[in-house]
């Protein structure tokens, strides 16, 4: 039962340590500013497909910090 509890209670930290807050910060490239957007308890992968989807050549760049 012990062994059961140790390996539930690890997945839920593994799992736990891949989705986390992310920030996403796009800047116009007339260098008129920037802006950010916040992706919460998403995967990398996740994270990074939504900011790349804010990106337009010749207009914004994002980057996932």
């Amino acid at each position: 039962m012990k062994k059961v509890l140790f390996v539930g209670a690890a997945a839920l930290v593994l799992f736990a340590s891949c989705r986390k807050t992310r920030v996403c910060v796009c800047t116009y490239n007339d260098g008129s500013g920037s802006y950010t957007e916040t992706y919460p308890l998403s995967s990398k992968k996740n994270a990074q497909a939504y900011c790349d989807a804010n990106d337009s050549p010749g207009y914004v760049s994002c980057e996932l910090q």
